[in-house]
C-alpha cells in the first residue's frame, strides 16, 4: 500500500513521515516555506528513517518525481545517492494537487527492490472534502539563518560560479576541485587531514555531486547542504587531502 498525505494551505508548518511500501524505510518530508505558493521555488526537505533505530538512514539511492494534478511537473531526476540520509530538493509547485513520489532503490550501496512513497501537497483554496481523508500535521520549524550568513561571508563568490560551470560542464574536475581545496586550506570545510593535494585528479564524482553544484550556484539550495556533499567526496577519498 503506498503511503500518502495532504498538506493544507495556510498552516504555520508541517511534517510529515510515512513509511515505504514494504516498511523497508520511513521517510520524512518537509518544506520550505511551509505554506507553498504556486509558482514559487519550494524545497522539499527529505529525511530518511530506519524504522528500527529511528535514527537517519545513511547511504540511500533514490529517485523523485512530482506530478501536479497527474501531469509530469518535475523529474523523475536520476537514480541519485545521499550519504548523509538527508537532502533538500528545490522544486517549483502548482495550484492544485501536486503529488511527491519517492522512490527507494538502493541502502548501504546494496540495491533493493524498489518501494516507493508519496506526499500530496495541495496548494490553494482547498476544503477538507477535497482532500479526503489525507493528514495535515502541524508543527514548530526553525532554520539556522545565522549559520548560514555566517558561511556567506566566508565563501567566495568565484567558488559558487565555478560550482555552477563545473555542474555545466564548462570546467574541468581539476579546476573546481582547485576551488574545494581552496576552502579546505581555508578552514570552511574541516577535515582531518592538512593540506590538499593539488596533484591528485577527481575520480567517479557521483552525478548527485554536480546537481548540488549546479542548485547551490543557483542559490537553490543551503551553503550546508552543498558542504557536505563536498565533505563526502573528502572522505570517501574522491578529493585527497
Amino acid at each position: 500500500m503506498i503511503a500518502s498525505v495532504s498538506v493544507l494551505p495556510n498552516i504555520s508548518a508541517f511534517s510529515e513521515k510515512n513509511p515505504t511500501e514494504k516498511n523497508t524505510l520511513n521517510v520524512k518530508l518537509d518544506t520550505d516555506p511551509a505554506d507553498p505558493t504556486h509558482g514559487e521555488i519550494t524545497k522539499l526537505k527529505i529525511e530518511f528513517i530506519n524504522p528500527q533505530t529511528d535514527q537517519i538512514q545513511q547511504h540511500v539511492d533514490y529517485t523523485i518525481s512530482v506530478e501536479n494534478n497527474g501531469n509530469a511537473i518535475f523529474g523523475p531526476i536520476p537514480l541519485t545517492h545521499t550519504s548523509q540520509g538527508s537532502v533538500t530538493i528545490p522544486v517549483t509547485l502548482e495550484n492544485g494537487k501536486n503529488t511527491i513520489q519517492i522512490n527507494i532503490e538502493g541502502i548501504l550501496f546494496q540495491p533493493i527492490s524498489p518501494e516507493k512513497v508519496t506526499f500530496d501537497v495541495m496548494i490553494g483554496d482547498f476544503t477538507q472534502s477535497d482532500v479526503g481523508n489525507d493528514n495535515k500535521i502541524n508543527q514548530n520549524s526553525t532554520t539556522d539563518n545565522s549559520q548560514n550568513a555566517s558561511m556567506n561571508q566566508q565563501i567566495p563568490e568565484w567558488i559558487k560560479s565555478n560550482a555552477g560551470w563545473w555542474a555545466k560542464d564548462q570546467i574541468d574536475d581539476a579546476t573546481f576541485i582547485s576551488g574545494i581545496q581552496f576552502l579546505i586550506k581555508q578552514g570552511i570545510i574541516s577535515v582531518s587531514s592538512q593540506s590538499a593535494n593539488s596533484n591528485e585528479s577527481a575520480h567517479g564524482i557521483p552525478q548527485w555531486i554536480k546537481n548540488n553544484a549546479d542548485w547551490w550556484s543557483q542559490g537553490l539550495i543551503s551553503n550546508d547542504d552543498f558542504l557536505k556533499g563536498i565533505e563526502y567526496l573528502v572522505s570517501n577519498g574522491i578529493i585527497v587531502v
